[in-house]
């Protein structure tokens, strides 16, 4: 792992930039943009790592969040809720308990409440995939919804949500910087890599 990101703030906050941008008016908001839109796929992520590189994050609220290589999130707490959103890649989330607002992931058009529990979200090529590492989480998309139990996960997308499996200990390996692949498609195994 990197060195913690725990008491860096993120790196540029986008609504700084776009006050800037417009501030500076004409070319050189285009210039600015242009420039920051050419740094990755999500140049605007409060949060973001590069490929090869992790990242552990201690958010406001002091909720921790770990993120793997090529992962972008946004963060976005008010008054009455705290919302997460996975961007890009895959994250471990530990809600801290003493904030006792919803504390929601929203990954692929879905979302996981994550309650007490600790859980992990991951971007696929056609949806999410959520561990729960600690306790449960309540896992939607669309109108359905269901309770996922520690040590269980579920992939959704469009096929909907699909049952809650046991987790294997290859499942988040990437948070001890191991890629571990079982009877995975070689278009999975060459993505991740």
């Amino acid at each position: 792992h990197l060195p913690s990101l725990a008491d860096s703030k993120p790196a540029m906050d986008r609504r700084t930039l776009l006050r800037g941008a417009v501030g500076l008016g004409g070319t050189a908001a285009v210039a600015l943009v242009c420039g920051r839109l050419a740094l990755g796929p999500h140049p605007f992520a409060d949060y973001a790592t590069r490929p090869g590189e992790t990242a552990r994050v201690t958010l406001a609220d002091g909720s921790r969040v770990e993120l793997s290589t090529a992962t972008a999130i946004d963060v976005d707490f008010s008054a009455g809720r705290r919302r997460l959103r996975l961007l890009g890649g895959e994250a471990w989330f530990q809600p801290a308990m003493a904030d006792i607002r919803p504390f929601v992931v929203e990954a692929a058009g879905g979302w996981i409440a994550a309650g007490e529990g600790a859980l992990a979200a991951a971007m696929e090529a056609d949806g999410a995939r959520v561990a729960v590492t600690a306790k449960t989480a309540r896992v939607g998309l669309g109108q359905s919804a269901t309770t996922v139990q520690e040590g269980y996960g579920l992939s959704y997308g469009r096929a909907g949500l699909q049952r809650p499996r046991l987790l294997s200990e290859e499942s988040l390996a990437w948070r001890d910087g191991r890629l571990v692949f079982v009877n995975e498609p070689l278009r999975r195994v060459a993505a991740a890599l």
